[in-house]
């Protein structure tokens, strides 16, 4: 009987012994998950962080390049101006019905273009003699049908055609 004893009592010491390591076990797994939960929330912090951190990089780079464009387009017109300003002949047209298509940057013309009045007026006075100096202009010849009805003769359509 004794020996049944000793069975029994290091059975229960077994027994308690592996109820305590389980105890133990659970107590260390419930230490291991509430680190992981406060490793989880650290390293959500640390992500947001970056995140943010790494947004406000790429507005930083995007505004930097828009200035860098606009600063660029601005500098390309101010040459294209200057380009435009040393050119002759180049600027803003003039407004109203009598600009000449003259520009805003060039002197005021007296005349458009073309010589002084007084040539105009002789060119169209030699225009005007040499059409009367032409002879003047016949009727074309009738056919031998049309002639023969008006009784005009075949003399009168010979003298037309000496005049060409």
């Amino acid at each position: 009987m004794r020996r049944g004893r000793i069975e029994l009592l290091l059975g229960v010491a077994v027994v308690g012994l592996i109820g305590w390591v389980l105890l133990t076990q659970a107590q260390a797994t419930r230490q291991a998950a509430s680190a992981a939960r406060v490793a989880a929330s650290g390293q959500t912090v640390t992500s947001l962080g970056l995140v943010l951190v790494v947004g406000v990089l790429v507005g930083v780079l995007l505004a930097g390049g828009g200035v860098v464009v606009f600063l660029w387009a601005q500098l390309q017109r101010a040459q294209r101006l200057a380009r435009r300003r040393q050119e002759p002949g180049s600027g803003r047209w003039q407004a109203g019905p009598n600009a000449y298509w003259g520009r805003a940057d060039e002197p005021p013309r007296d005349l458009p273009t073309g010589a002084h009045p007084l040539d105009a007026l002789v060119q169209l006075e030699v225009l005007r003699m040499l059409r009367e100096m032409r002879p003047p202009e016949r009727p074309a010849a009738l056919p031998l049908e049309d002639r023969e009805r008006e009784g005009s003769d075949e003399n009168e359509d010979v003298a037309w055609r000496e005049w060409y």
